[in-house]
């Protein structure tokens, strides 16, 4: 099974930026409620901590 990181503007639902987590399987997701551009997400076997950058309309997700 494949999984991915979407982010979407709670607004409206458009969708800002996708990446796969290639070879992952997720058991927990979270975001910061104080920058919603920081994401965590656990498997059994790591926390991976994430990064949304911007620059005007063009969103990229980066690991940390």
């Amino acid at each position: 099974m494949l999984y991915r990181n979407v982010c979407r503007k709670y607004t409206d639902g458009q969708q800002l930026v996708t990446r796969e987590l290639a070879h992952v399987v997720p058991t927990w997701v979270a975001f910061n409620p104080g920058n919603w551009r920081h994401l965590a997400v656990s498997t059994e076997n790591e926390l991976s901590l994430w990064n949304v950058e911007q620059s005007n309309d063009l969103y990229y997700v980066t690991k940390r």
